[in-house]
């Protein structure tokens, strides 16, 4: 992307990136990334993981230490225990809401019989 913005073809070749931000193209530096920080920033979604701030502001520069790893994803900022952990408690919830819908339907079923052979 070119820094207005636009989407531009570079040179064919094995593109990296370095923790700095700067992109290349087999040995060959072609421009830098600008590393940012969009905590506490209102962002819209414009398609294809692309994302700019609400009122058009720039964001803040990335703080110090910040740096880019080419090849991972970013991560969910879930706790996968904690999320487990969670998952089963709403689990346990609904089995014994359940239990107890089975045992006020049995209630029910036992009073109709004992009314039913009285009449």
């Amino acid at each position: 992307m070119a820094p207005n913005g636009a989407r531009s073809a570079g040179p064919r070749g094995k593109i990296w990136f370095a923790r700095d931000g700067t992109v290349g193209v087999d040995a060959t530096r072609h421009g830098q990334m600008a590393l940012a920080d969009p905590s506490g920033a209102s962002l819209v979604a414009m398609g294809g993981a692309l994302y700019r701030t609400s009122n058009g502001d720039t964001l803040p520069p990335a703080g110090p230490g910040s740096t880019l790893h080419e090849g991972f994803l970013e991560g969910s900022g879930e706790n996968p225990v904690s999320a487990v952990v969670g998952m089963i408690n709403i689990m346990r919830g609904y089995e014994a809401t359940m239990k107890a819908v089975h045992a006020i339907d049995q209630n029910k079923s036992q009073a109709l019989q004992a009314f039913t052979i009285q009449a």
